[in-house]
């Protein structure tokens, strides 16, 4: 049974929300990962698992999150930080999104588990809307503006535990605990 697993992260909230979801050992790995700049979050997460394993020469876990406008065809994506923390910044996004009535959005999470001679991809994902305001101080960047769909709140205005009861972190987080279950004796 999984007890342990290694996450290249500088976050404590991220390894603290895997560490409720599974209830295992998480240890944060610290490593600086560059980023490559692609809307694909399967394509991020897998160069950074295989760049953390080349430091560490552990199995190690990345994780990566993303947030699909419909109404830009799929921008920001995977580029979601760069666009609220660089650039225009979340009042920004709003802005631009002003007038569209089309507010429609994916918000995907995507962990990457390279062992030296194979990348595993376990993705999740929840759909809603973005707000016209913010709303809510928790969470990390863009957690103002996103609605899931089926909720009352934004990721902001959720405590960590309604948040990490939202499928999307769940559904990727489960997929890896089968799959290290599965295949790992020991600890990770």
């Amino acid at each position: 049974m999984l007890k342990k697993i290694s996450i290249a992260t500088s976050n404590d909230k991220k390894v603290e929300g895997i560490r409720n979801v599974l209830g295992i050992e998480v240890e944060k790995v610290q490593l600086d990962l560059p980023e490559i700049q692609s809307v694909d979050i399967k394509e991020v997460v897998s160069f950074s698992a295989k760049d953390a394993y080349s430091k560490t020469k552990i199995p190690v876990l990345v994780n990566d999150t993303g947030l699909f406008v419909e109404a830009w065809n799929g921008l920001p994506g995977a580029l979601i930080t760069w666009f609220t923390k660089y650039t225009v910044g979340v009042r920004g996004m709003l802005k631009m999104l002003e007038s569209e009535e089309n507010r429609r959005v994916t918000a995907k999470t995507a962990y990457a588990f390279y062992d030296g001679k194979e990348v595993r991809i376990f993705e999740g994902k929840v759909d809603g809307v973005l707000t016209r305001e913010e709303r809510g101080n928790n969470g990390f960047e863009w957690d103002t503006i996103f609605l899931p769909n089926g909720y009352k709140k934004t990721f902001a205005e959720m405590t960590p535990s309604e948040k990490d009861a939202v499928p999307y972190y769940r559904t990727a987080l489960y997929k890896l605990k089968d799959y290290i279950d599965n295949t790992a004796k020991e600890n990770i």
